[in-house]
């Protein structure tokens, strides 16, 4: 689910490489998409990036102090502010935490 070409609007999910991690973020995400970004155009649909893969790869972040320093499987959620009202963005919210902690 990563998006070629096109910058969308800052909904990424960026993650360590552990392979669990990947797995349920993957499925988190497909489900986001597929039941609460819906009546927007593909730009908002989320996306996962591996954080090694990113300019945010060295950052002083903590998912970087955690997957780098100390192995810990880790993700960032971002979610846009960009036409999005703060009650949808918390649903959104809400249902990637917990489509990843059921999976």
């Amino acid at each position: 689910m990563r998006r070629k070409n096109d910058e969308g609007v800052g909904q990424n999910v960026f993650h360590s490489n552990h392979e669990d991690v990947v797995w349920s973020v993957q499925r988190a995400i497909e489900y986001l998409n597929d039941e609460f970004v819906t009546g927007y155009e593909p730009i908002y649909d989320f996306v996962r990036t591996p954080v090694d893969e990113s300019e945010y790869a060295t950052a002083p972040m903590l998912i970087n102090k955690a997957r780098r320093d100390r192995d810990i499987r880790s993700c960032l959620f971002e979610v846009t502010q960009d036409g999005v009202k703060p009650e949808k963005r918390a649903r959104w919210t809400k249902a990637f935490v917990a489509g990843v902690l059921d999976s």
